[in-house]
């Protein structure tokens, strides 16, 4: 196996974790935001593809990707529909662009809520409440 071919396949596990992760970080908001109280739509897949979609548009403007992206920024650039999202009105909702498996403790998603709550999600898929 080359350098080239090793280094792409770790490309590939990260994203792939990344991916999962991101999917655990949407359940884990209807979760703690208990979804039978809260009404709207989360279209997961649409969500996904909108992250990918900035990240690969970033790099491909040669500007440098930054570490998270909200959902509004999303929704601004025309990447997602509040529809697809309207589960989340309400809250903040930050997500990582990449995710590293040797760093347990990095954030992946961050919930920021109306009253000033926070809670993350970690990279060893804990959920943990952040210091205000």
């Amino acid at each position: 196996m080359t350098v080239e071919n090793n280094t792409a396949m770790k490309r590939t596990i990260v994203i792939t974790i990344a991916a999962a992760s991101f999917v655990a970080a949407l359940c884990f908001a209807f979760i703690v935001f208990d979804s039978n109280s809260r009404s709207g739509r989360l279209d997961g897949q649409k969500l996904l593809a909108a992250v990918r979609t900035y990240a690969s548009t970033m790099r491909a403007a040669g500007a440098e990707v930054p570490a998270e992206v909200s959902i509004e920024t999303l929704i601004a650039r025309s990447l997602l529909q509040r529809e697809d999202v309207s589960a989340f009105n309400g809250l903040d909702v930050t997500i990582a662009l990449e995710a590293d498996e040797t760093k347990p403790s990095q954030l992946l998603v961050r919930v920021r809520t109306s009253n000033g709550q926070e809670l993350a999600l970690l990279g060893d898929g804990s959920v943990q409440q952040l210091k205000k």
